[in-house]
């Protein structure tokens, strides 16, 4: 096509008008008060997500107002008065740091969340990067000798409304919070741990705490340990060790109304596991998945397993995979092979992990005769020649 009939070709309808696509506001007002910003709220789908949430925030508070006092205070203080609670913070990401440090200015710095504790120290729950950069600017020669921070202060023995959490029970809380959907992502541990020092440490009544230590008494009821994804980094896994968090959560339907089911689902999993794997450098997330999905859908399928049956599920799985990184490693190779030959995206889905389970052992059970009865996964047709 010639340069004079690419000029002479129609627009595509389907483009995006420039005007339309600016970054820049072209209005005239660029600034909207409160109000404005919040009209958004008068109805539809925004008002009944907002309306929502003010409706469990009214009966967890028993419709109390909260007063200026229980909003804390706004302090200037020194780094050495400042402290970390190394059992309710994530360890320092140290990269993180450089990053604040590289592109340090003065006037994007925080105010570091504390708690006033009773010896007149002030806890971390949220900003110890922020507090650490700063530290390393001072020990250096960066800031003067005399700098102080700014500090939001609550005092440990402050209670308001909807919460019986006070001092490092309500920061153990706050550093969830704030991490929830926060700037720099946690690794799930740090959250499975706080949650679970929620209940252990500071008497939590909150679900999702409840359902953690619960997790947690599962793990080490079948001898394994969670940690941080980077700790099973090269050759850091050790036995029992488990980083696959989510998985974990996944399977026995965390902070849902599943649970109290689903977590027999996760034991039966971790148990397997434990019978014939205790020694395998780590827990692998793939094993978590299979034999959790096996054993939900099983019961979700009214199939009982009997302790024959997941014997001979474990001997085949040993014989046929090796081990459950082998399998893993296995489901993945397949996975993309079966994606080539049918021209398919090559992406990696867990849900490849059952099916393949599932047909396998159909395989081994016709083979040596087995009778046991063959789970109804509704992927097993999209997978059937894997």
């Amino acid at each position: 096509m010639s340069r004079t009939e690419l000029a002479q070709r129609a627009a595509n309808p389907f483009s995006v008008r420039v005007a339309n696509n600016s970054l820049t506001t072209r209005s005239e007002k660029i600034y909207e008060d409160l109000q404005e910003r919040t009209e958004a709220i008068s109805s539809g789908k925004t008002k009944d997500v907002i309306d929502n949430a003010l409706g469990i925030l009214r009966a967890r508070t028993k419709n109390e107002k909260y007063e200026l006092v229980h909003f804390g205070e706004v302090l200037m203080l020194k780094m050495d008065e400042l402290v970390i609670n190394i059992d309710n913070q994530r360890d320092i990401d140290w990269d993180h740091v450089a990053y604040i440090i590289e592109y340090f200015d003065p006037r994007i710095v925080q105010v570091i969340n504390v708690v006033r504790l009773k010896n007149g120290t002030y806890s971390i729950p949220e900003g110890q990067h922020t507090a650490v950069a700063l530290y390393i600017l001072l020990l250096n020669g960066m800031l003067p000798d005399d700098f102080e921070v700014a500090c939001k202060v609550v005092d440990y023995r402050l209670r308001v409304p909807g919460s019986p959490l006070t001092g490092e029970g309500f920061g153990n809380l706050l550093f969830r919070v704030i991490n929830h959907k926060g700037r720099k992502g946690v690794d799930p541990f740090y959250m499975h741990r706080s949650r679970v020092n929620g209940v252990r440490l500071y008497m939590s009544e909150l679900q999702e705490d409840i359902h953690s230590e619960k997790i947690q008494q599962v793990l080490e009821a079948n001898s394994m340990f969670p940690a941080p994804a980077v700790n099973a980094r090269g050759h850091g896994a050790t036995p029992g060790m488990v980083t696959y968090i989510s998985g974990l959560n996944g399977i026995s339907e965390h902070d849902t109304a599943n649970f109290d089911v689903s977590i027999d689902d996760l034991d039966w999993a971790l148990r397997c596991h434990s019978q014939e794997y205790a020694h395998a450098k780590g827990v692998d997330g793939g094993f978590i998945l299979a034999f959790g999905r096996y054993a939900k859908l099983a019961r979700k399928t009214k199939v009982r397993i009997s302790a024959e049956h997941r014997q001979v599920l474990l001997d085949f799985f040993r014989e046929k995979y090796g081990s459950p990184k082998k399998f893993h490693n296995t489901c993945k190779i397949r996975l993309k092979n079966f994606q080539k030959r049918y021209q398919l995206n090559e992406t990696w889905s867990d849900s490849a992990l059952l099916s393949i389970l599932i047909l396998d052992f159909a395989d081994y059970c016709e083979k040596t005769g087995q009778t046991f009865p063959v789970l109804n996964d509704p992927n097993i047709n999209k997978y059937q020649d894997i």
